[in-house]
């Protein structure tokens, strides 16, 4: 039997191409493909292919690993991964989540939204030090409008004290509901809540009163 017979998924042409390579250079390929079995179905493997001598005749020596296991595994996640990032995304609220060290993994457009001003900084690894110190200083934060450091330092031992609700004032009016909660495995997952209207209600009550 040839290779051509039981491999699946590359075309003869590539086989043989890199049958040659690895017998002349003597070199090692690991790669993935499919395997026919005798019934006629196919299963994911692993090839490890080496070119080896003996006798002075080029052989290639390889090992098979079925991989149809770990394949529908990483599938999973996949799908696992789409569906929290798709309802994150449908969800009216904003929301974000940091690792261990405040490198941002993942937020929602609604949050890029609140925070529009540096939207093209949210990029997986940033720090949520650098993100709010740049809002601060483009003056997005009525709070630390004059003392941009300390605001940072007070905003930050909150961050990382973790299990908050705080209210936050933005610059063009609204108001946001801070609610972050550490993970057990130590991330940081955090809602922002739009409550504007809530709050211009409650003072216009105040000010009847």
């Amino acid at each position: 039997m040839r290779v051509t017979d039981w491999d699946a998924l590359i075309d003869r042409d590539t086989i043989l191409q890199t049958i040659a390579t690895l017998i002349k250079d003597q070199s090692t390929s690991v790669f993935e493909s499919q395997s026919r079995c005798g019934d006629g179905t196919c299963i994911d493997v692993e090839v490890i292919a080496r070119g080896i001598t003996i006798d002075g005749q080029g052989l290639v020596y390889c090992t098979s690993r079925d991989i149809t296991e770990r394949r529908r595994a990483v599938e999973l996640i996949k799908e696992a991964e789409m569906l929290l990032r798709t309802s994150f995304d449908t969800i009216d609220e904003a929301f974000v989540i940091y690792d261990q060290e405040d490198k941002l993994v993942y937020c929602n457009d609604k949050y890029r939204h609140v925070y529009a001003s540096v939207a093209h900084l949210m990029v997986p690894g940033a720090s949520f030090e650098s993100l709010i110190r740049a809002g601060a200083e483009q003056g997005d934060y009525l709070e630390a409008v004059g003392r941009v450091d300390a605001w940072v330092a007070e905003r930050l031992a909150a961050h990382r004290k973790g299990n908050i609700r705080l209210v936050q004032r933005l610059r063009d009016g609204r108001v946001m509901h801070i609610i972050e909660r550490q993970t057990p495995a130590g991330h940081t997952v955090g809602f922002r809540v739009d409550v504007t209207e809530l709050y211009q209600a409650k003072e216009a009550a105040e000010a009847a009163n």
